[in-house]
């Protein structure tokens, strides 16, 4: 028999800023000294620094870590007349002459300050323009960059199965701790290495910030982004994360060792990263990558922005709704992407290298779940304990409630005389899809209530709770650039890699690439093309138009997760794949130390998607791949991130 108990207020009610003359209830949240804080009791009058009144729901950014404030952007371009930044280095122009207008060929730093001083502070005055905006950009990276070159190392796999990297150069002494929720990130690179959060359009290829985060009009959920009219167009701008174009090499070096470096000028034996170049190949200063997995807004519009469920498969649903089934794969995703503009596409495979090459490069592993695991290990699904009406909570044994780890998230359906419990099926989404847990309650000695952020549902004996993909926007949970709400490694909590969220719970697929099969020994050639408006879904246009990298993927054994053991580099398509796994000695510990999975199919091509699932275990992280998929195969497990860096080619 179901029992139906009364609970009282369980849904969190924003009441702003606190106000100390002000008495607030049970589960009211607040804002003092830019965190928020949540109501333990009613009839609360004591301060939020009070821990017995008051919970810390979620911190206020670090400074110098989380993102560059206003103040911090004026006083940086005070530092112009600092001897250390203004006059140490002269560079040639190549390949960057189309930052120096003399016709020397030569700019120093000062000079480039000096011409440009009156277009940043006017950007800093008024925040609105683009062109300001990128002309900041360009100066800070000026600025900013050193003459350090920063470099890792590491036993080939015969060798040394360790996935331990040796640091090199000046990364020599630099470190990152990553963040939690209550834990601050430590962090000693130099800032250039720091990405910065922004909102974003490309218009003809070219991507053009409307706001960087700490100004008046950035925004993060679909709400809070304004959009902007150029030319009598409006655009809807997304969220994206700055990083600054570096000069990169890959290979075996003079000791016999793997390695890659990189440094901020050019050097000899260094190339410039594919994504640092515009449409004409010409060096540009900066790249955007997508903050957040893509989702759809109230509009129906895809996009990355906070607040918004992974976008995936579901059966059953229909456009329109909450769950609506948006099929992520390879093929569909050409589509899907180009209603944004020409240029928009998923996600590139220069993207995923440049994010594994960075995440070696600070942790010194390649072994990335060691440091944070991302949302790999946390497949569970339960039948609610107790029905309930008009709630925002659901009912678990205390042993499956331990098992869901707050500020994680859940879908919750009543799936009703059904027995398929496949996360691809809409009924166990059909109440909420994706909700935050933000809090635990004791109902009895035997049974825990998991708190949403939700509207009221009701729940019945058929009811299930299912851990899903995190929400994107969970970044805000972690006290600096790097990390995971409340536990790095225990496969529970997305990753945040310098302000990128990602691991979120679900594969992501390259928007540019497909695997030829070749044999049947599993050997795949990769076909890659680095402009979104050459993308296509046919087979003969993708071989007669997209590039043959030089790398192929080939596994030891078929129909299984073989363990990646080396990686290789085609800086001139920026795509990286592993070409070896499976090796003797090879697994969850070593080497890359995580997965390559390939079929048996012996003619065809497959997608290639990355990172891994809520189920993939070790198999999963930032190096692992997936290549058993056909271009147009697609599940509730398989994303997308957009992205507009498709401008080569």
């Amino acid at each position: 028999m179901a029992i139906t108990q009364t609970i009282g207020k369980v849904m969190i009610v924003h009441k702003g800023t606190y106000n100390s003359q002000v008495s607030y209830s049970r589960l009211d949240v607040v804002v003092y000294n830019g965190s928020s804080y949540v109501s333990k009791t009613d009839n609360n009058t004591s301060s939020p620094t009070d821990t017995s009144a008051w919970a810390l729901l979620s911190y206020s950014p670090v400074k110098g870590v989380d993102y560059w404030t206003s103040q911090e952007l004026a006083d940086f371009v005070q530092k112009t007349n600092d001897e250390t930044i203004s006059n140490k280095f002269t560079f040639t122009t190549l390949p960057e002459a189309n930052l120096d207008p003399t016709t020397n060929n030569q700019f120093t730093r000062k000079k480039y300050v000096d011409d440009n001083i009156a277009n940043i502070n006017g950007f800093l005055l008024n925040g609105t323009n683009p062109t300001k905006i990128k002309d900041f950009l360009t100066m800070m990276r000026a600025m900013l960059i050193t003459e350090g070159e920063y470099g890792v190392e590491w036993d080939l796999f015969a060798t040394n199965n360790s996935s331990s990297c040796t640091k090199l150069y000046d990364n020599v002494g630099l470190s990152i701790t990553p963040g939690t929720d209550s834990t601050a990130e430590v962090n000693n690179y130099p800032k250039i290495f720091e990405s910065i959060d922004c909102n974003y359009i490309n218009i003809n290829g070219e991507d053009i910030i409307t706001a960087l985060k700490g100004m008046s009009n950035y925004g993060e959920t679909p709400s809070e982004i304004q959009d902007v009219t150029i030319d009598g167009v409006t655009y809807t701008p997304d969220v994206g994360t700055v990083h600054f174009s570096r000069y990169e090499k890959y290979g075996i070096n003079s000791s016999g060792k793997m390695e890659y470096s990189m440094s901020w000028v050019p050097r000899d034996g260094y190339t410039l990263i594919d994504l640092g170049k515009d449409k004409n190949g010409n060096f540009k200063p900066y790249f955007i990558i997508a903050k957040y997995v893509a989702g759809y807004d109230s509009n129906n519009k895809v996009r990355s922005a906070a607040g918004l469920d992974p976008a995936c498969h579901l059966t059953g649903s229909s456009a329109g709704d909450e769950n609506a089934d948006h099929n992520m794969n390879y093929t569909n995703c050409i589509t899907i992407f180009h209603t944004r503009g020409d240029y928009y596409s998923a996600a590139l495979m220069s993207e995923y290298g440049f994010i594994m090459r960075d995440f070696w490069l600070k942790f010194a592993t390649r072994n990335t779940q060691s440091i944070m695991a991302g949302n790999t290990s946390n497949n569970y699904q339960y039948a609610v304990a107790t029905a309930e009406t008009g709630v925002h909570r659901v009912v678990l044994t205390n042993a499956q409630a331990a098992n869901i780890d707050l500020l994680s998230c859940v879908s919750v359906g009543d799936r009703g005389t059904a027995t398929n419990n496949d996360r691809i099926n809409k009924y166990l989404h059909n109440i909420c899809k994706c909700a935050r847990v933000i809090a635990k309650e004791t109902v009895d000695t035997d049974h825990t209530a998991l708190i949403l952020d939700h509207a009221n549902f009701n729940t019945t004996s058929t009811t299930y709770v299912s851990t899903m993909h995190e929400r994107s926007g969970y970044s805000k949970f972690v006290r600096g650039r790097y990390g995971s709400p409340i536990n790095n490694t225990n496969g529970k909590h997305g990753m945040v890699f310098n302000g990128i969220e990602i691991a979120v719970g679900g594969y992501e697929v390259a928007g540019n690439a497909i695997l030829d099969i070749i044999d049947n020994t599993g050997k795949r050639e990769v076909y890659v093309t680095n402009n979104a408006t050459k993308l296509s879904g046919t087979v003969a246009t993708i071989k007669d138009t997209y590039v043959k990298s030089f790398l192929s993927i080939q596994p030891t054994t078929l129909n299984a997760w073989n363990y990646i053991t080396r990686y290789d580099y085609d800086l001139t398509n920026g795509l990286m794949v592993p070409t070896e796994a499976g090796q003797t000695g090879s697994g969850t510990s070593t080497g890359f130390a995580d997965g390559l999975y390939v079929d048996s199919g012996t003619s065809g091509q497959r997608e290639c998607l990355w990172l891994g699932g809520l189920n993939n275990g070790g198999n999963a992280g930032l190096s692992c791949l997936l290549a058993n998929y056909g271009l147009s195969n697609g599940s509730w497990y398989i994303l997308a991130r957009l992205s507009t860096n498709g401008v080569r080619g």
